[in-house]
């Protein structure tokens, strides 16, 4: 079997931060949920609801993170997670006790809140988008209908991250307590 050399031409990646985004964030592609390039309509309803979703799901949480920004660099997805810095050690100390403590508090009612909070509220969110008509709406109510798209979309990525974060905690409590007692 022969190797025959193959030619590619190299693109460049070029990078550039509009105004309002800081180049100096650690941005990280996340290639397991955003693998492909993404299309402009969702960078502009997904992207801002993505953030907003995970600033408020930290936030109830008391999780030491101030927001998520995000930046589409050739139309690739990349997010940076800004920790609250603490002005000094006490700070620190007092912000690690509000997210422990939340945690503790979320973990035993998490199916339950699962059961009674989450799946109703992605159930109507759902119902609320299928039900919209894209076609029969008039021109004029479509970026009113884009709004509450975006709204939806807010929610459900609350939703998703005041899921995901305490189940991430259960799974590393988990996976420790199993090392402890097995090695």
């Amino acid at each position: 079997m022969s190797v025959s050399a193959v030619s590619a031409r190299a693109t460049a990646f070029v990078v550039t931060f509009s105004e309002k985004e800081n180049p100096e964030y650690t941005f990280m592609s996340d290639v397991l949920h955003f693998p492909a390039p993404i299309s402009k309509l969702f960078q502009t309803v997904m992207g801002p609801a993505f953030a907003q979703g995970f600033t408020r799901a930290v936030r109830d949480l008391n999780v030491p993170l101030q927001s998520a920004e995000l930046t589409f660099q050739n139309n690739y997805l990349f997010q940076a997670f800004l920790p609250i810095i603490p002005k000094d050690e006490i700070e620190a100390i007092q912000l690690g006790e509000r997210a422990e403590a939340s945690m503790q508090s979320e973990l035993p009612v998490m199916l339950s809140r699962w059961e009674n909070e989450h799946l109703p509220k992605i159930k109507t969110n759902l119902r609320l988008l299928e039900t919209m008509n894209v076609e029969t709406c008039a021109r004029q109510e479509l970026p009113s209908l884009l709004d509450e798209v975006a709204a939806v979309a807010v929610d459900l990525w609350k939703t998703h991250f005041t899921i995901v974060i305490p189940v991430l905690l259960a799974s590393q409590l988990f996976d420790e307590f199993y090392a402890d007692l097995f090695g």
